[in-house]
């Protein structure tokens, strides 16, 4: 019964309401609904198994329980990431977004898209088994399709698509399934780009409009990852027909079948999210469609280039495929469409509009402003309840205090959510204070001016212990800078902490201004006694040489730590006997001067083939001159590097595994060094985005920064002294996208930049020289690019 518990547990994660949030977030609800829909079809067949495997041998049945399980943890797994994920998005302050607002959560789909791929594939293994052991209960007809029909989308004519913004898509769309040509091709129109960009929404836009009336027949067809062409096929024939045709029909004849319906007749098809990139099967699928009249038309939505660049390569004298239609980022003003609702409050607007250039671009994400509460529901009705789960869940647990979110912040007050409160130290009946949140369901607590607690001894009647809703917690001592380490106020200190011993349930702890060179046991012994607490934030620990063993926590996904002079060295200690970090996330450093090594591995030798750090996403060094990461630094996805030179790698990442490999990259505040170009030139060359900002005496891009073949996207921000962008521009050969902001010197674009053929989009903003002149006598160098904004 241990496999069918361990599948129940996670079936019950699958189908609960946070987990439709998140995957909504990141626009894995497809995959998450289709698994749940896959693991409840098997129900049966588990129950029958389980039952069957209780004393007896029957191996094969064991093997199929075994394999389940091991399937059902890795789901698991993907969600528990998939939260963790979440959490820090949507958790983040605004420093911190900014910092995420380039690539997440574009980062997090590629990371987790092969995750879900992957599990996705094996699941099917898990039914096509059943069938083939014979794990079915004796009633149950073994021809019966029990597998479920997935996610599958289904558009009638009559449908209705409500959509804001991609106005120059829809026409560009439009106008080409509506071209009349007399050329005999039928023409395959591509729809690209990452999941929640919208390519689905637009394709039934288009499917839907009354001008596509034209068409003789018209099918739309949701492929997925698990290409099937009988399914596809199949599913053409029962739109246009009515009926679908028997499971047991071969290939050969629903071909045929399908030649029969489409022959002679104008028709336009939807082959909807198609991820198969193998040429045999996609030439087999598109000469299954050829049949029709010319002028037929198909629309592909794909989140894959490849798929589109094997199709052209498809040689046919009956079909054309066109210059994919590529959907990026939206404007803010297009999410604000999305996420406005009627009737808006005028004080809500402002916050409105600032939580929508959080959602950069993502569709999918500005629709979760329903999370907020503000959009009414059908009877009228503001959504509060669900406004208070999401903020509650989501925003509510803030867990850097030095980055506080203003806009956060307010639309909690707008909200008038409960769960939070703060507490001053210095208050007579602090204590008091305590006993009376432990009868008031609190989720958030911070406690200020911890330096004027008196009377320790009341402590026994209070215990934060027994506010067991309490998920975020922040300890803060106000001392300056330069305050003294004082023998009695650290024992006082670390009395007084240990007497604040937070719940078990907590999950985000942040502690400031505490003066002790030790820790109280709790925190000594962290993963006994907060096995769930995910972020940790340290600051302004003037006492503090060594930490305790933080990375044996098991769900640790965020490590912060600002202003501990006496921190030189993070050693293995750290992991404890036998822990790696698997799920940390982020490590962000700041004001470190005196931290000179940090350690990645148990031993200088690469005997044990992995980093302690296998998974980190974002990597944060401001003002840690001294800190090299040993044998190797972690291959993160996010550098973000501010006079730390040393922490890019020297020797590159040795031998040891990784999940993860570099993506973006940001210099900010202080001029890198040509050594500090050459380590990236040479170990991080694969970044998609580089981003330079606010660096003093910038007069243009130096040669050492010349070498990124990969680069798509290239961002400069408020570099005040910039004065010119180099002609050996055009080196950056695939690069899509440009921002430049705030660059008040900078006049000219380089006559090379007509040379970038891949670049699709180009946004100055504040600077006015440049803008002007782009507006008019160099208009010449940008009218290639597809996409301008002069802002």
């Amino acid at each position: 019964m241990i496999a069918g518990a361990v599948v129940q547990h996670v079936a019950g994660k699958l189908s609960s309401m946070v987990w439709d949030r998140i995957g909504m977030l990141w626009n894995f609800k497809d995959d998450v609904e289709e698994m749940e829909s896959k693991m409840g079809s098997l129900q049966l067949a588990l129950s029958y198994a389980d039952k069957r495997s209780q004393g007896t041998e029957d191996e094969w049945v064991q093997h199929w329980l075994k394999k389940y399980k091991s399937v059902a943890y890795a789901i698991e797994d993907a969600l528990d990431e998939l939260e963790a994920n979440a959490m820090i998005w949507k958790n983040s302050t605004c420093t911190v977004k900014f910092y995420f607002s380039s690539f997440n959560p574009f980062v997090v789909r590629i990371t987790m898209s092969n995750k879900m791929r992957n599990i996705r594939v094996k699941l099917d293994k898990i039914v096509e088994q059943k069938h083939k052991f014979n794990i079915l209960p004796p009633s149950t007809s073994k021809g019966q399709d029990d597998t479920g029909k997935g996610r599958e989308t289904y558009i009638r004519d009559r449908d209705e698509i409500d959509m804001v913004g991609r106005e120059r898509e829809k026409k560009d769309i439009l106008t080409k399934v509506l071209q009349e040509n007399e050329d005999p091709k039928c023409l395959v129109i591509p729809i690209v780009g990452l999941g929640g960009m919208g390519k689905t929404t637009i394709a039934k836009f288009v499917y839907t409009v009354k001008e596509t009336n034209i068409f003789d027949v018209k099918a739309w067809v949701h492929v997925s990852m698990d290409f099937d062409l009988k399914k596809i096929i199949s599913g053409i024939i029962s739109q246009v027909e009515g009926t679908t045709p028997p499971s047991n029909t071969t290939l050969q004849h629903l071909i045929s079948q399908l030649d029969r319906i489409l022959h002679g007749k104008l028709y336009l098809i939807v082959l909807d999210d198609l991820w198969e990139e193998g040429r045999y099967n996609l030439e087999e699928m598109m000469n299954a469609l050829l049949s029709g009249k010319k002028g037929s038309k198909i629309i592909v939505t794909t989140r894959i280039e490849n798929v589109v660049s094997t199709l052209s390569t498809i040689s046919s004298s009956y079909l054309y495929i066109f210059d994919s239609i590529k959907l990026d980022g939206m404007s803010n003003d297009e999410c604000w469409s999305i996420m406005k609702p009627p009737n808006l409050e005028n004080d809500l607007l402002d916050i409105g509009k600032e939580i929508a250039k959080l959602c950069n671009g993502v569709p999918i994400v500005a629709k979760q402003w329903i999370a907020l509460g503000f959009i009414q529901g059908t009877n009228g009705q503001t959504l509060q309840k669900i406004g208070t789960e999401y903020v509650n869940e989501f925003l509510g647990m803030s867990f850097l205090n030095i980055l506080t979110s203003t806009t956060l912040k307010r639309v909690r007050e707008k909200l008038d959510l409960k769960g939070s409160a703060e507490l001053d130290g210095g208050n007579s009946d602090f204590w008091s204070q305590i006993e009376e949140l432990e009868r008031t369901p609190c989720h958030d607590l911070t406690i200020n001016c911890l330096e004027n607690v008196n009377h320790l001894k009341e402590a026994s009647e209070a215990k934060l212990t027994h506010i067991s809703t309490l998920a975020r917690l922040e300890f803060q001592w106000q001392r300056g800078d330069d305050d003294l380490v004082d023998d009695t106020n650290a024992m006082t200190d670390k009395t007084l902490l240990e007497k604040l011993m937070p719940p078990r349930s907590l999950q985000h702890i942040s502690i400031d201004g505490y003066m002790c060179i030790d820790f109280p046991a709790w925190m000594v012994d962290i993963t006994s006694y907060l096995p769930h607490l995910t972020t940790i934030s340290l600051a302004n620990l003037q006492g503090c040489s060594r930490l305790p063993p933080f990375g044996c926590l098991p769900n640790l996904r965020l490590f912060f730590m600002r202003y501990m002079p006496n921190v030189k060295s993070v050693g293995r200690e750290f992991y404890g006997d036998y822990r790696r970090c698997q799920k940390l996330r982020v490590i962000a450093l700041g004001s470190m001067d005196n931290l000179e090594e940090w350690w990645t591995t148990r031993s200088s030798n690469e005997d044990d083939g992995e980093f302690l750090i296998p998974n980190l996403h974002m990597l944060y060094a401001e003002d840690c001159p001294k800190l090299k990461f040993l044998p190797y630094p972690p291959r993160s996805l996010a550098w973000v590097v501010e006079n730390s030179d040393h922490v890019l790698p020297e020797n590159g990442f040795g031998n040891l595994s990784s999940t993860t490999s570099p993506f973006y990259l940001q210099f900010q505040f202080t001029p890198p060094s040509r050594e500090v170009w050459r380590r990236a030139h040479q170990y991080l060359s694969v970044i998609d985005i580089l981003n330079l900002s606010n660096i003093p005496c910038l007069e243009t891009l130096p040669e050492a920064s010349r070498g990124f073949p990969s680069l798509r996207k290239l961002e400069i921000e408020c570099c005040e002294d910039l004065e010119t962008l180099p002609e050996w521009l055009e080196d950056m050969s695939s690069l899509r996208e440009i921002l430049i902001k705030d660059c008040r010197k900078l006049s000219s674009l380089p006559e090379s930049i007509v040379r970038l053929t891949e670049l699709k989009k180009l946004r100055i903003i504040d600077c006015p020289d440049l803008s002007e002149k782009c507006r008019g006598e160099d208009k010449h160098k940008i009218a290639h690019i597809p996409e301008v904004k002069i802002e």
